[in-house]
């Protein structure tokens, strides 16, 4: 859903001498694009700039029916062929075989995957996320593994959002909660033994120190556009508020809980009713509970996907991530902030992004009567907003920005390969 924001931002990253020349296997699960999907897009920046650096880059793509069409892997190859990086697909209806107690990885389907390894023989695997990180193990050390959201803990809190939208998923809890210890148990075994795990969201440190893995945080390659549309913003006179992104995930599932059953309320006693709008834009298609409590309030307007986002940013007074759930670090408020605009997050939003701070690079709230005032202030006190709007874009910038963030993934993989034959002489 992030339309042409992406579009025109290259990954600046310069070769760097510590590994110019050394021979990486990137393993992915699915096809790396860079405009469409939230993770496969990080991807994309992560696989590029780290050939950009300088290393030689086999990128190995674990490919299910679920995650990878064929015509995807296509573009994908043709693509790669441009950038001067090799392209190895390993196919399988699935690669994990997930039972109620437990998460196995499906080794017997992995050979090609071993084969392209052994040919190109890496001097390091650098794994994104928990299945590329499992069926790496045991191929090319040292291994590094870079995890997104933990499937431990997403299954929980979909179970716990199912039970709240249906009485009846409450009988279901217990079985969720089975599984999300087998899941803990698969992130133990796929983890073990890995170089260096890097975590894209602060939180999921905690989370994995519990189960024996140490962890580092590293914000990670988020693309924009280069222009500045802060400073053509246009809102209107009615105070306006953009709600984005993939509207079946766990972050847009718990910001609609949120924003419907809390803070509308709110937003009606301060504006009255019809005296604001609140603008969805998102792929996907609303949950049903979601949808039904939407009816009889004029005030949202769903957009569906939105190619032009920058567009639609300058014409709101603030983009809202009423997102309580304490996971993640979301890239729709990374996507705010690159263009210049102010976002009004719950404070769960900093256990994922720590650089996210009240009044300074967003506006946080802790319950909805905080989060309605805040939305407040920036139709209200303008110039306030635009300054923490402002402050917010430089956080990007500095810490979000591909070439940054991609180099500080070729710091940790210089610290890890082992020394060239130049090195030893």
């Amino acid at each position: 859903m992030l339309g042409r924001l992406l579009l025109g931002y290259g990954c600046r990253v310069a070769q760097d001498p510590r590994v110019a020349g050394r021979r990486l296997a990137i393993w992915s699960h699915g096809a790396p694009h860079p405009t469409v999907g939230a993770s496969t897009v990080l991807f994309w920046q992560y696989v590029s700039g780290l050939r950009a650096a300088g290393f030689e880059v086999l990128s190995l793509v674990l490919a299910q029916p679920d995650s990878s069409a064929a015509e995807g892997i296509s573009a994908y190859e043709a693509l790669a062929r441009k950038e001067g990086i090799s392209v190895a697909v390993c196919r399988a209806e699935s690669f994990l075989e997930e039972r109620r107690h437990a998460v196995r990885l499906r080794a017997d389907v992995l050979g090609p995957a071993r084969e392209a390894v052994a040919a190109f023989r890496p001097d390091a695997s650098f794994c994104l996320d928990f299945l590329a990180g499992w069926a790496a193990r045991g191929t090319a050390e040292p291994r590094v593994v870079w995890l997104g959201d933990l499937r431990f803990q997403t299954t929980w809190y979909h179970a716990r959002y199912e039970a709240k939208e249906r009485r009846s998923a409450a009988l279901q809890l217990p079985l969720a909660f089975v599984r999300s210890f087998a899941w803990r148990r698969a992130y133990r075994e796929a983890l073990h033994g890995a170089a260096v795990v890097i975590v894209s969201s602060k939180s999921s440190e905690a989370a994995l120190e519990r189960i024996g893995v140490s962890s580092g945080y590293q914000p990670y390659p988020w693309p924009s556009s280069d222009g500045d549309p802060a400073s053509a913003k246009t809102p209107p006179e009615l105070p306006t508020f953009l709600f984005l992104g993939a509207l079946g995930a766990l972050g847009s599932r718990s910001a609609l809980h949120f924003l419907l059953r809390r803070l509308y309320p709110r937003l009606v006693r301060r504006w009255g009713s019809g005296g604001f709008q609140v603008l969805i834009a998102g792929r996907g298609t609303l949950p049903g509970w979601a949808a039904e409590a939407l009816e009889g309030k004029p005030e949202f307007v769903p957009l569906g996907f939105v190619d032009d986002l920058g567009s639609l940013l300058r014409r709101v007074h603030a983009a809202i991530a009423p997102i309580s759930v304490p996971v993640g670090n979301r890239s729709r408020i990374l996507t705010v902030l690159a263009a210049g605009t102010v976002v009004v997050a719950h404070q769960n939003a900093a256990c994922g992004n720590p650089d996210l701070v009240d009044g300074q690079t967003c506006y946080l709230a802790a319950d909805a009567d905080g989060f309605a005032e805040r939305m407040a202030r920036c139709v209200e006190a303008p110039a306030e907003a635009r300054a923490v709007a402002e402050r917010g874009r430089e956080l990007y910038r500095t810490r979000f920005r591909p070439d940054v963030a991609v180099e500080a993934a070729v710091d940790t993989l210089a610290t890890v390969l082992p020394a060239s034959p130049t090195d030893t002489g």
